[in-house]
């Protein structure tokens, strides 16, 4: 169980990371996230088919590809660049310990939704207009889901850990690291910081 505190509202929540489980198997609120974020999206590109020339079943299709070349290619990423905290093929590919990179997800997400297009005959550009919208609305739903797994923003905010983070006007808004987190998911669904 984690403490988060509000202090602003005066709550103090005690969140358990894992949801429940399936087979002795936890289920995480970040994984719920995650899902719940994907399945927004396509139901967003449900209610604006053909918008684009773009239609709900190739979605669907990309989705099928996109999404598992994505998380592959995020763990790919993860891996190259921390490679010397794996001695073996299989700690590599064991994800349980966490190590996905948004940008290697990024970089699979765009290189196989541009293959998608070519052999679909699908302008790149118009699904890029299509899709980047609902993309950053399951961004926002994903740091929520960072939340409960307690990752954050720390390089972003390092520096205003020591003396609080302060508003436009010089007012400390928070001071302690859980106060911190708390007020910048707000700040961030809110598009405010």
């Amino acid at each position: 169980m984690k403490n988060i505190t509000i202090p602003m509202f005066n709550v103090t929540l005690n969140i358990n990371p894992i949801a429940f489980h399936i087979f002795g198997i936890p289920v995480y609120w970040y994984a719920i996230f995650i899902v719940a974020s994907i399945a927004l999206a396509l139901f967003m590109y449900y209610k604006k088919s053909g918008t684009f020339g773009i239609h709900y079943e190739d979605i669907l299709d990309l989705s099928l590809i996109l999404i598992p070349v994505s998380f592959v290619c995020a763990r790919i990423y993860y891996v190259v660049f921390n490679l010397k905290n794996y001695s073996s093929f299989l700690q590599m590919i064991n994800i349980k310990d966490g190590g996905l990179a948004i940008y290697g997800g990024i970089l699979g997400g765009a290189i196989s939704a541009y293959i998608f297009c070519k052999k679909r005959k699908i302008s790149f550009l118009d699904l890029a207009d299509y899709i980047i919208p609902y993309l950053a609305l399951r961004a926002k739903c994903w740091k929520m889901g960072k939340l409960y797994k307690w990752r954050s923003l720390w390089k972003y905010y390092k520096s205003s850990m020591e003396n609080g983070t302060r508003n436009k006007h010089g007012s400390t808004i928070c001071t302690s690291n859980v106060s911190l987190r708390i007020y910048c998911r707000f700040l961030n669904i809110l598009n405010l910081n």
